[in-house]
Formats: C-alpha cells, sequence, structure tokens
C-alpha cells in the first residue's frame, strides 16, 4: 500500500514537472490574428467615441476612419482564410458602424437635393447667358460660362461631394441591398449632374432613385465578402 502511495506521489511530481503542451503553428497564428483584431476594434470604438459627440458631416472623418479599422480587422481571419469563428467583439463594431447609417441616407438625400438646385440654377445661367442677343464677342460669353462652370465644381466639390465620397466608403458593405446600391450612385453623382445640364428634366428621375434607395422598408440580404 506504501509502495503504491509512493507510486502515485512520484507520477503526480512527474507530471507536474512536465512542461505545458506545445503549441502549434496553427495556434499561434490563431492567437496572433486574434490579438490584432482586438487592437483594430479597440482603436475603432475609440474613434467612435469621439464621433459621438459630432453631428454630421463633422462626424464623417472620425467614422471613416473606424469604418476602416473594421475592415483591417475582418480582413485579418480573410487573409489567413479562417472563416467561422465568433468574434463579438467585431460583430459588434459592425453593428455600432451600421446604427449610423439611418442618419447617413437622410443626410445623403439632403446633399443630393442641394446638388440638384445648384445644378439647375447653373443650368438656368448658362440658357440666359446663351440666349443673349449678340451684342458682344462670343468669346466674352463662353468665358463667362468657364467662369460659371469653374465656380460650380468647386462650389459643390466644397460643399457635398468629399461628404458623398465618404458615405459611400460607409455604405458600400452594407447587408442591405438599397445602401449598397446608393454607395454605387453617390459614386457616380458628377456624371448624374452632368445629365442634368444637358436635361433639366433628369433632376426630377435622379430624385426618384434617390428616394427610392431610402425608403424605410429596406431589403436585407447577406453583405458579399468582396
Amino acid at each position: 500500500m506504501n509502495r503504491a502511495l509512493a507510486c502515485l506521489a512520484l507520477a503526480i511530481t512527474v507530471s507536474a514537472c512536465q512542461p505545458p503542451p506545445t503549441k502549434t503553428e496553427s495556434m499561434l497564428r490563431l492567437e496572433n490574428a486574434q490579438k490584432d483584431v482586438q487592437q483594430y476594434v479597440e482603436k475603432a470604438n475609440l474613434v467612435l467615441d469621439k464621433a459621438t459627440d459630432k453631428a454630421l458631416p463633422q462626424a464623417l472623418p472620425d467614422l471613416v476612419y473606424a469604418k476602416e479599422l473594421q475592415d483591417n480587422a475582418s480582413a485579418v481571419f480573410v487573409k489567413l482564410h479562417i472563416r467561422d469563428l465568433a468574434q463579438p467583439e467585431l460583430a459588434q463594431l459592425t453593428t455600432r458602424l451600421q446604427s449610423y447609417h439611418a442618419a447617413l441616407n437622410d443626410y445623403t438625400q439632403n446633399v443630393i437635393e442641394k446638388l440638384i438646385t445648384k445644378t439647375l440654377t447653373l443650368q438656368s445661367k448658362v440658357l440666359e447667358i446663351n440666349s443673349r442677343p449678340l451684342s458682344g464677342s462670343a468669346s466674352g460669353s463662353s468665358g463667362m460660362v468657364d467662369f460659371l462652370g469653374d465656380e460650380f465644381n468647386k462650389d459643390i466639390q466644397d460643399c457635398c461631394l468629399e461628404d458623398l465620397s465618404r458615405i459611400a466608403i460607409l455604405l458600400h458593405d452594407s447587408p442591405i441591398a438599397q445602401e449598397r446600391q446608393m454607395s454605387r450612385l453617390l459614386a457616380q453623382i458628377p456624371s448624374q449632374l452632368n445629365k442634368i445640364l444637358a436635361d433639366p428634366a433628369y433632376a426630377e428621375e435622379l430624385r426618384e432613385q434617390v428616394q427610392v434607395l431610402t425608403v424605410d422598408d429596406k431589403l436585407e440580404i447577406p453583405a458579399r465578402l468582396d
């Protein structure tokens, strides 16, 4: 009996002295990946904390930066071909970013309406200049049109286009179909405005497109990985 106890004690001692199992290369890669994701998520949440006290459009740079960090976090697992691994912190960050989408949609609608108004105003001014009797030089009228065009381009870049470009980034991989379509439309806004300059009636068609893409009853479908 004593001998059995002594052997048991020896076995326990030997077991306690054994080093922990060596982690495999895949285990180490997974641990490092999780640490990288956690760092991205924590940084993104800090950025969003800053954005909380800001209204649109002042919050847009922070939102875009947080989105970039979220994309970087998601890419960590994609590069390692790791799928179906629960990452609650990353999921919560994604939900937090998507909570801004309703406000982004409303703001987008207002900005596009502002652009339409500015474009129609420019089109009306150009039409008025071109319809004047040729009492002066044609080069003078052409110069005035060019001047108005340059002023218009600067104005819409400062007031609207940069904001819409940022919103396009935030919506491009939304799980909601209309929001992804809105992102694509925003990338085409300069060409849409050119259509209005060529045909003012197109303004109403653009308004209808925007209205359809900002309705409350949105179709939710899984976001594509690409």
